[in-house]
């Protein structure tokens, strides 16, 4: 069965929104939008010969809209679009748009949810290029707009630990330290 043809269905819905000058029909624009991403989720587990490219598409659409609406953070459409491309193991594409899209230029509109995600599909991409997931914990701590995470720095020592290089654990902690001073009393015990 065809999933094309039914998709007509939600793209002239979304078309007439849009042409009718419609601009607070975000939310309904939103709900469309998922009702397409849930319906071409089920015929990617079920249907013999389903496109990929259709989900990514509709899937990227939505991860916009929702961003454009004012909200920053959709990680249920962010592991979506993860676990779809993950089947085509095709990992430049998704480092690429996970830049783009959910991590963002890397100044005030970055967010900790943004670092988090990609840097839990870094490590589920690469598994063992380390590497690429301390470069990304790098990048997030040396953002403005996420420095002084708590959470975020906790997760980065964490790695180091689970890593196996406890001097960069040391030197991640002290770099805590000083970037979320108010914090000291949640050292992890494993650092002594």
């Amino acid at each position: 069965m065809d999933v094309s043809s039914s998709l007509l269905i939600y793209d002239s819905l979304l078309k007439e929104l849009r042409d009718r000058g419609l601009s607070n029909s975000r939310p309904y624009e939103i709900g469309l939008m998922n009702g397409k991403i849930r319906l071409l989720y089920h015929h990617s587990r079920t249907s013999r010969s389903f496109r990929m490219a259709l989900l990514r598409e509709a899937l990227e659409e939505a991860i916009v809209e929702v961003k454009q609406s004012g909200k920053k953070a959709n990680t249920l459409l962010w592991s979506l679009y993860a676990w779809n491309e993950g089947r085509s193991r095709i990992e430049g594409r998704v480092r690429g748009w996970l830049k783009d899209q959910v991590v963002g230029p890397g100044d005030k509109e970055s967010t900790v949810a943004g670092y988090g995600f990609a840097i839990w599909a870094e490590s589920r991409m690469t598994g063992d290029n380390v590497h690429a997931v301390r470069k990304l914990f790098e990048e997030a701590v040396d953002c403005p707009s996420t420095r002084a995470s708590v959470a975020l720095w906790k997760r980065y020592i964490e790695f180091e630990i689970r890593e196996r290089e406890p001097t960069r654990a040391k030197l991640a902690l002290f770099r805590a330290m000083r970037c979320c001073p108010w914090s000291k009393g949640k050292i992890p015990q494993e650092l002594f």
